[in-house]
């Protein structure tokens, strides 16, 4: 199992395609995202509140890989 935290977007916006694989983008929250990271499997890090600019980063890496990221 893969650890993951804030400190790694790209493996974060990865591991929410593989397990959302259809997930309707285009209907999603900051704050349903932020729930959906945070029930990740592997996902270590502190609980506190994160800030958006992050969750917009995850949110854009998601996007890129579901547009371009390849078979899974």
């Amino acid at each position: 199992m893969v650890s993951l935290s804030w400190e790694s977007p790209f493996a974060i916006a990865r591991a929410l395609r593989q397990r959302y694989p259809n997930y309707p983008l285009d209907e999603l929250s900051l704050n349903q995202l932020e729930h959906l990271i945070r029930d990740l499997e592997g996902f270590q890090d502190e609980p506190g509140p994160v800030h958006d600019e992050l969750l917009l980063e995850v949110f854009r890496l998601w996007y890129e890989e579901s547009l371009y990221g390849g078979s899974q």
